[in-house]
């Protein structure tokens, strides 16, 4: 049962992740409603060229935050402040609790995330330069096991 309370921990703290990638949001593996309508109407050059570039941008970025993210559940959730130039400030706090709540438990993580059949949902350019990037992707995290503290499943 430690397992499945653990795997679940682990996962919230994937499906935070998630959400936290700064200027990325995801949707999982199936079409999640329909794309959102931008608020703001661009007035400046956009960062990126194409979809294609802003989609490998995010998919490195998302790389990034997830190798990152496995980084620390595999320390047991030892130093969560590394994810600080990967997400925004409000999804730092929120992966900092989730990771001390791993910590706390005595959870390590043994394996990597991986995802794959990326795509691009949206791509919303703001006042200001932003760019904010919505992606389609399905996670796996059937590679990872969490053990408790007596390092069994």
């Amino acid at each position: 049962m430690a397992y499945g309370r653990a795997m679940r921990q682990l996962a919230r703290v994937c499906l935070v992740g998630i959400i936290a990638c700064g200027a990325l949001g995801l949707g999982g593996c199936v079409r999640a409603g329909p794309d959102r309508t931008p608020n703001a109407v661009a007035t400046s050059k956009p960062v990126f060229e194409s979809d294609a570039a802003a989609l490998a941008a995010a998919t490195k970025a998302y790389a990034a935050y997830l190798a990152m993210s496995d980084t620390i559940s595999q320390e047991g959730g030892a130093n969560p402040e590394r994810l600080a130039s990967l997400v925004t400030p409000d999804i730092l706090k929120e992966q900092v609790d989730q990771f001390h709540q791993l910590q706390a438990r005595g959870f390590v993580a043994h394996g990597s995330s991986e995802f794959d059949t990326v795509s691009l949902q949206h791509l919303t350019s703001s006042v200001g330069g932003e760019e904010e990037i919505y992606l389609y992707l399905c996670l796996d995290v059937s590679k990872v096991r969490v053990l408790d503290s007596a390092r069994k499943d």
